[in-house]
């Protein structure tokens, strides 16, 4: 896992508590949730921007009807106009992101979901990874 990735979860763990690891059954999906208030909302666009540069998908903008083919967007149940997604695709075997859900029955807070996901056939040396990648992320969200 690149360390940049666990670099970040460690900076926002310093401001906001993660929940515990969720790794689904085909093993092509992990992340963890942290709660984020308003008030620390621009601290954490601050934080991604560092992580991520601009979003893949901003707040407030309507998501283009291809963004629902992606796996990504399919294993986060789809995406609406006021969530935000960052993605990084600069590894070959997986996907970081990090996407903001506000929270429609309290406006003042929002969920961010932070995590891999793993396209493509799952064979032994891929399920060896994930894993292990599994493993390094509940180290590091502890």
């Amino acid at each position: 896992m690149q360390e940049s990735f666990k670099g970040m979860i460690k900076e926002l763990k310093m401001f906001f508590a993660p929940e515990n690891i969720y790794f689904n059954q085909d093993l092509q999906f992990v992340r963890t949730r942290m709660v984020v208030t308003e008030e620390k909302l621009l601290l954490l666009l601050a934080l991604l921007e560092k992580y991520f540069k601009a979003p893949f998908k901003a707040a407030g903008e309507k998501p283009a009807r291809e963004m629902g083919d992606l796996e990504i967007i399919q294993a986060l149940n789809g995406i609406r106009k006021e969530q935000t997604l960052y993605l990084n695709t600069s590894d070959p075997e997986f996907v970081y992101f990090a996407a903001i859900w506000p929270w429609q029955s309290d406006p003042t807070q929002a969920s961010l979901f932070l995590g891999l996901h793993f396209g493509g056939l799952l064979t032994p040396a891929r399920k060896a990874l994930m894993e292990r990648i599994k493993k390094e992320l509940e180290i590091v969200v502890q």
